[in-house]
């Protein structure tokens, strides 16, 4: 290592794929430069929190347990995890409900002071800076967490959090790797460093982003986008909840649609998003605004009339939201929902009936569904690319 630099790389992996979006912003909060998505693991990188450093030897990049990691380190594991659990709170929080209480994302589990790894507070002395979590020392030295409320997030959760170094030439290849051009029908998504040539009718729209989702690389992200095509986005007054770097924003403006409102309530995401859609040259087009979209905030914006609402959040926001979508929807108007799980799509359509909401096609990738919505007898054609599942 030529610079004498090394990055602290912490992956966290939990067992529900309903905490990734959640987790994913912990990491970004705590301070990670980017997050990548790994085998169904999040990782990210963080400055080298030991002061000096700790020498050639210290670089092995073999994966190690919060309770062997040195004091310096063992603290900043514990701010991460403290990070982590923050925002599963906020994302139990979005529902309007409870959070779960003393199990919804506690940051500290039930460990407490001996297991030195509280997650909200001190590194851990005697545990090398266990990251908190309720099962302490059983854990194998891992730093674990806790979370609850409804499904998806609801399920007893324990999320896992491992670490090594990296050397600093590494750093840039690392994140980077898999960020390439991605084709989603039309809509071809691509970092600044990277060519994209186009074929006639394709669209670019250009993502530098802070982590991983929004770049087209998680199935979420590319779900919407097919649907977004099929939702006649030409010509329409677009509405994008949670828009996260904008990318979906920026693929509307790029399709054509007249004016894209994107709402974000994260302080970081809102920032890559404003730098993406000056990046695209639609900042004429598309308005970003920091704030939580719910029913309140849709009442009050009733007059506005979307013909399109992309909704590419957790299945436990969407629901309670459905009747209030479709009031802010003008005749004739679509909605995109996008964060489900499989397993969730069935209760989710009811919810939507029970809405006056109607399936018009769905997309499945993996354990992920998304799914284009339209008002009860709403008439009129879409058009555009389609979803790999089938209504």
């Amino acid at each position: 290592m030529s610079s004498g630099v090394r990055w602290l790389v912490v992956e966290v992996r939990a067992p529900s794929a309903a905490l990734t979006a959640a987790l994913a912003e912990g990491l970004v909060a705590s301070g990670g430069s980017a997050v990548e998505e790994v085998d169904g693991a999040l990782r990210t990188w963080l400055p080298d929190p030991v002061a000096g450093g700790g020498g050639e030897e210290a670089l092995e990049a073999t994966p190690r347990a919060p309770a062997d990691a040195p004091p310096a380190v063992g603290q900043r594991l514990a701010e991460v995890s403290a990070a982590l659990a923050a925002a599963v709170r906020e994302a139990a929080g979005a529902l309007g409900g409870e959070s779960g209480g003393e199990s919804g994302g506690e940051s500290g589990g039930e460990s407490g002071g001996e297991s030195g790894g509280e997650s909200g507070g001190e590194s851990g002395g005697e545990s090398g800076g266990e990251s908190g979590g309720e099962s302490g020392g059983e854990s194998g030295g891992q730093a674990v967490g806790r979370t609850g409320g409804d499904p998806p997030i609801g399920e007893p959760a324990i999320w896992t959090l491992r670490w090594w170094w990296q050397p600093e030439e590494d750093w840039g290849r690392s994140w980077r790797r898999g960020l390439g051009a991605r084709r989603v029908g039309a809509v071809v998504v691509a970092p600044t460093w990277v060519e994209a040539p186009l074929v006639a009718g394709e669209v670019l729209v250009r993502i530098d982003p802070k982590m991983a989702f929004g770049t087209g690389e998680h199935p979420t992200t590319r779900g919407t986008l097919r649907l977004l095509q099929r939702a006649a986005p030409a010509d329409a007054a677009v509405l994008d909840v949670g828009a996260g770097s904008a990318v979906l924003a920026i693929a509307a403006a790029s399709l054509g649609a007249a004016a894209v409102l994107a709402v974000e309530a994260d302080d970081d995401a809102i920032d890559n998003a404003v730098e993406n859609v000056a990046l695209n040259g639609v900042a004429d087009r598309v308005e970003v605004e920091h704030a939580r979209v719910d029913a309140a905030w849709l009442a009050a914006r009733r007059g506005s009339g979307w013909d399109v609402i992309l909704a590419n959040v957790l299945s436990t926001v969407l629901v309670p939201l459905l009747a209030a979508f479709r009031a802010a929807l003008a005749p004739g108007g679509r909605l995109v929902l996008s964060g489900i799980l499989a397993t969730e799509a069935a209760a989710v359509q009811r919810a939507a009936t029970a809405a006056d909401l109607v399936l018009h096609v769905a997309d499945v990738e993996g354990e992920w569904w998304s799914g284009l919505f339209r008002a009860a007898g709403a008439s009129g054609e879409l058009a555009g690319q389609g979803g790999q599942g089938g209504a």
